[in-house]
């Protein structure tokens, strides 16, 4: 008798608990993990350090870069200014003509005559 009743309580625990395993499996994996995963956790861990070290390269590259172009275009403005000299005749010598070459900010050289 004692049985029976353990049995009636037990029977339908074990069957709905395997229906609900059941439909459970349509949206999750149930089954266990593989033992590779320590492995594949190890990989993810190491690409991520090395896509660490790749971004700070990139960004240590990217600021060296921004400031070569920034004192190129220093060194462009500073240039492209006009340059004027001024030249006292020395006694006895004659006064020479000169030339001053100006770079233009557009690539061409201007050349203008002084006297």
């Amino acid at each position: 008798m004692q049985y029976t009743s353990i049995l009636k309580r037990a029977v339908p625990f074990v069957l709905s608990a395997t229906v609900g395993f059941v439909i459970a499996s349509f949206f999750v994996p149930i089954s266990a993990p593989s033992l590779g995963s320590k492995n594949q956790s190890w990989g993810k861990r190491h690409e991520c350090r090395k896509l660490k070290r790749e971004f700070r390269h990139m960004r240590d590259e990217n600021i060296r870069l921004r400031m070569e172009l920034e004192s190129a275009r220093q060194e462009l403005s500073e240039l492209s200014q006009p340059m004027t000299y001024t030249t006292e005749p020395t006694s006895g010598l004659a006064e020479r003509e000169f030339r001053v070459v100006v770079p233009s900010t557009k690539g061409t050289v201007k050349t203008e005559r002084s006297r």
